[in-house]
């Protein structure tokens, strides 16, 4: 269910927050927005749960998984995509 937005807000852009699950010495790591470290998992499949929370917590939000060359393996977006794909 949507909230509603109160009238002062109404127009103004949410900043998507971005959760990283990366590898990190043997564990993995969640971080937001690419620094700040929310906590080290021994799973990557734990790490993933716990951005997903804490994601779904906080939409706008999205999941990426980074593999050890940097690559991005999946993401999950919560609440309004504004980089939906064109049909």
């Amino acid at each position: 269910m949507k909230q509603a937005i109160p009238d002062g807000e109404r127009g103004r852009s949410v900043a998507r927050k971005t959760y990283f699950v990366s590898p990190s010495g043997g564990g993995w790591n969640v971080t937001k927005d690419g620094g700040l470290v929310l906590g080290t998992y021994p799973s990557k499949e734990g790490a993933v749960q716990a951005a997903k929370i804490v994601a779904k917590s906080n939409q706008p939000s999205q999941v990426k998984v980074q593999l050890d060359d940097g690559a991005f393996q999946t993401e999950w977006t919560y609440d309004d995509d504004p980089f939906q794909p064109q049909e």
